[in-house]
């Protein structure tokens, strides 16, 4: 019994899932029919929309193509009138503008066979001119290759010549020999050995103070660098020109130290040739710290130019402090003598009061009082003369 009742209770239920699923069919078919009439709708609607946009496309197409051959018409037209116009109107014009351009031309080719002409003769003129300056160049070359074998040939020469570089140069910098430098002086070898030391240049600085300057050219050693081909001969010819300027450095740090009268701080060794001075401090770096801590300082002709310009500056300020100090004597003197003259000024202007007070003294015991002089001569009936009754007159005036 109680089986059947499960039973019965099961069917029940699978009834009222049963009805509520029948129930759910048919709430879910009516939204189906629903969804099927809004889709038959849209359909309904974009075919239409579709309709028109292919409507549309086909009227902008039908206008465009009017456009297009409306443009074209107009163009034609327009194309043609210029046509036309130009035939007509414009053709003078060009006729106008064409004409003198055609005598232009006419005037341009007569000058340039002007000008044709006349390139043709100054070319002939400058061929002389070239094979003239060829032939100086030659000479020059001549002249050069001589100087370059007597220089090579013989150190005098070479030495006159770094000389006279370097006299120039001072020259420029404002230096007058005799006054700011002394060109080969002689002194006597202070070592006692009866030599006598001739320094190329010695010039003079402040507080008596001196520089000696030497001329060195290793001009052999440098040539052959400068005309070796290949690096090698390159390379050989630099070492000799680096042991030739140490030489040089040796020599001149040992000489001039102890001249008579001459108190030389440094020493300058002047290389003329400012590319083999260039060479030198490249490819020796420590020759110019080995020359100062010899004394000596390794110039080329722009280095050494800006050393004189500071001794000049040296020079110049030495005379402005000189100048100075004669200024402020005359000055201190000038002081002295004014102040002397203000103190017999003063005296004589003391003097000047001490009298101005006797003579108003004076005065007043000649006309003022009861006891004066004029009063006592009135009284005794004495007749005044002009200047006494002018003084009268006026000490009377004086009192009103």
């Amino acid at each position: 019994m109680s089986k059947l009742s499960a039973v019965s209770a099961e069917r029940d239920a699978a009834r009222a899932y049963a009805d509520s699923l029948k129930e759910d069919l048919k709430k879910t078919s009516g939204e189906k029919n629903a969804a099927e009439k809004l889709l038959a709708a849209a359909e309904e609607r974009v075919c239409a929309l579709a309709e028109k946009i292919e409507s549309r496309a086909k009227e902008e197409k039908n206008l465009r193509d009017k456009m297009e051959a409306d443009f074209e018409n107009l163009s034609n037209r327009l194309l043609e009138s210029s046509r036309q116009k130009m035939s007509a109107a414009n053709i003078e014009q060009l006729s106008l503008i064409l004409n003198p351009l055609k005598s232009n031309i006419k005037d341009f080719r007569e000058k340039i066979d002007l000008l044709n002409l006349e390139s043709a003769k100054n070319h002939a003129g400058m061929s002389a001119q070239i094979e003239n300056l060829l032939k100086m160049n030659a000479r020059l070359s001549d002249e050069a290759t001589k100087l370059t074998r007597a220089l090579r040939s013989n150190n005098k020469i070479a030495g006159n010549w770094g000389e006279t570089v370097l006299q120039k140069i001072l020259e420029d910098c404002g230096f007058k020999e005799g006054i700011h430098f002394r060109y080969q002086y002689s002194y006597a070898d202070s070592e006692g050995e009866g030599k006598r030391l001739i320094p190329d240049f010695i010039i003079d600085l402040p507080n008596s103070r001196s520089i000696v300057v030497d001329s060195k050219l290793s001009l052999v050693d440098y040539v052959d660098y400068c005309s070796a081909e290949d690096a090698a001969a390159k390379k050989v010819s630099l070492e000799k020109f680096k042991k030739s300027v140490r030489a040089h450095l040796s020599e001149f740090s040992g000489k001039y130290n102890n001249l008579p009268g001459v108190d030389c701080g440094f020493k300058m060794m002047f290389m003329p040739i400012e590319q083999a001075y260039e060479l030198i401090m490249s490819a020796d770096s420590k020759i110019a710290f080995d020359a100062y801590e010899s004394n000596v300082l390794i110039v080329g002709p722009s280095s050494v130019m800006s050393v004189l310009k500071f001794a000049e500056i040296s020079l110049r300020n030495e005379a402005l402090a000189k100048n100075t100090k004669e200024i402020a004597s005359i000055g201190e003197l000038l002081y002295k003598r004014v102040a002397l003259f203000m103190d017999k000024f003063k005296k004589i202007g003391d003097r000047i009061s001490q009298l101005t007070k006797e003579y108003e003294s004076a005065t007043l015991t000649l006309t003022q009082g009861s006891k004066s002089v004029l009063g006592t001569a009135k009284r005794l009936g004495a007749k005044s003369s002009g200047d006494i009754l002018e003084l009268e007159e006026k000490d009377d005036d004086d009192e009103r």
